[in-house]
């Protein structure tokens, strides 16, 4: 009868001091729906502080590659009405670094299409590639 609060408090003292495994494909998608909602939010900039690298890029490639996104959005909302919601349905884990997230994209005249976003993984954690 003594040793019970001894094992229990053993029991509780081992239950603590497991750390949950982290889950890959969690923090992967995560990622991916945060940069979706940055996206859908009309947050270019935000968005692209999502990619790999984006602090490292030059000025000039920035500029470029804001330009060019802000392009296709256009070109998209001209075409098909433009995004109206992006959805995180899947991921494929390439190996420790490498993952594909696969995102449908609903556009405003209902039609709908799924896209892979390649991310990688960075000391910063998971990242757009």
């Amino acid at each position: 009868m003594r040793r019970l609060p001894l094992i229990l408090l053993a029991l509780l003292l081992a239950s603590c001091s497991r750390q949950p495994k982290d889950d890959p494909h969690a923090a992967i998608r995560q990622q991916a729906a945060d940069a979706c909602q940055r996206l859908e939010k009309g947050d270019v900039d935000a968005f692209l502080k999502s990619v790999r690298d984006w602090e490292r890029m030059s000025p000039d490639y920035q500029r470029q590659t804001r330009e060019l996104l802000l392009q296709y959005l256009q070109r998209e909302r001209e075409a098909r009405g433009g995004i109206g919601s992006l959805r995180v349905t899947g991921d494929s884990l390439l190996d420790s670094l490498r993952a594909d997230v696969f995102v449908e994209v609903a556009f405003g005249d209902s039609s709908r299409e799924t896209v892979a976003l390649p991310l990688t993984l960075t000391p910063d954690g998971w990242r757009l590639y």
